[in-house]
């Protein structure tokens, strides 16, 4: 039975992250060109959103909640991200 609900938390996971060239995962809609291209960066570049997103949702699912932890650099801002799995 854990193979089943692995396969279903995949498939939760999956179809929460699923994208294409058409339909983006993430899409950010600001007035400010500025704000909008850091934004951009962020969610592709430092917390690198295509490749992390999955293992999140799939975390959550499982358990509940997910933790984040940020490494902020108080001159840079935020300069990487790791995800806190639970363990039980």
């Amino acid at each position: 039975t854990s193979k089943f609900i692995a396969s279903a938390l995949d498939i939760y996971a999956d179809e929460m992250t699923t994208y294409s060239s058409l339909t983006p995962m993430l899409k950010v809609e600001c007035e400010n060109e500025e704000i909008k291209a850091i934004l951009e960066s962020l969610y592709a570049n430092v917390l690198n959103m295509e490749h992390n997103l999955f293992s999140w949702c799939r975390t959550m699912c499982k358990y509940g909640d997910l933790f984040v932890y940020l490494d902020i650099d108080e001159n840079k801002g935020i300069q990487n991200c790791i995800g806190l799995h639970q363990k039980k």
